[in-house]
Parts: structure tokens; sequence; C-alpha cells
């Protein structure tokens, strides 16, 4: 028997949207703040904050964006995994969608 290999690829996608209000000739104020995050093209999350809710919010969709812009150094695996009851909920929710667990 050949062995084969098994590929499989997900796509994962996050989207923050920014609603602003209308103004000519200059950006407009923040109005709010939704997020989403597709897999394989399903959305699997989605919410909509207020601006200075979305400032100081702590959960893990947020700590990965201000990592990958370069705010925040990961200084050990803890940033990684769940820290409070409502991060794990968002955690074990997306992990569910993606793997069927």
């Amino acid at each position: 028997m050949k062995a084969g290999i098994v590929q499989n690829i997900k796509h994962i996608e996050i989207s923050v949207c920014y609603e602003t209000e209308k103004r000519e000739g200059r950006p407009g104020k923040p109005i709010s703040v939704s997020r989403s995050v597709t897999s394989d093209g399903k959305e699997i999350y989605k919410d909509k904050m207020s601006p200075m809710m979305y400032v100081s919010s702590k959960d893990p969709l947020r700590n990965l964006e201000r990592f990958l812009l370069g705010f925040e150094k990961a200084e050990s695996s803890k940033d990684i995994g769940p820290n409070g009851r409502k991060r794990i909920s968002l955690f074990q929710k997306i992990r569910r969608q993606l793997f069927g667990e």
C-alpha cells in the first residue's frame, strides 16, 4: 500500500468594519464597529459594538488584531489561551465550527 498525503486546509478570515457619520470633505466620526469571522466562506461569528467598547475590548479577536498590528508583543503562550469564561465560550464556539467538535 502506498501512503498518501491528506491535506485539510481551512481558510479563516476576520473582518473589522467601521461605520462613520456622513460628512462632506473629511472623515466622519466613528459610530460603530462590526466584526465577523468566516471559515471557508461560512460566517461563524459576528458582533457589533460602539467605538469606545471596541477600544477597551480585551477579547481574543481584539488581542489578535493588536498583536498583528504590532501594538502588543506575545510574552508567552498564555496570550493565545483563554483568559476568563467569556473568552472560553468564544474559542469553543469558533473551534466547534472549524473542527466539528
